[in-house]
């Protein structure tokens, strides 16, 4: 993602499912594997939250939807 994205380039994550399952796929995610993951590459996370209640139908995994900031550098 960090070569495909412009410099101060957004991009939008739904990380899911949400767990420490250890089979797969889909494989376990979680809010601080992505942080270990796009950190070093110069991403900031700028919004973190679940899904609103509309979005879709709730499924049994926990899901995180997830805004990150590319710097500028």
């Amino acid at each position: 993602m960090h070569e495909l994205l412009r410099p101060s380039g957004t991009l939008v994550l739904d990380i899911f499912p949400i767990g420490d399952h250890t089979t797969g796929p889909p494989y376990a995610m979680s809010a601080k594997l992505v942080e270990d993951l796009l950190t070093p590459l110069g991403f900031t996370c700028t919004l973190l939250r679940e899904p609103g209640e509309k979005a879709r139908p709730k499924t049994t995994a926990g899901e995180l939807i997830a805004v990150w900031k590319r710097s500028s550098q």
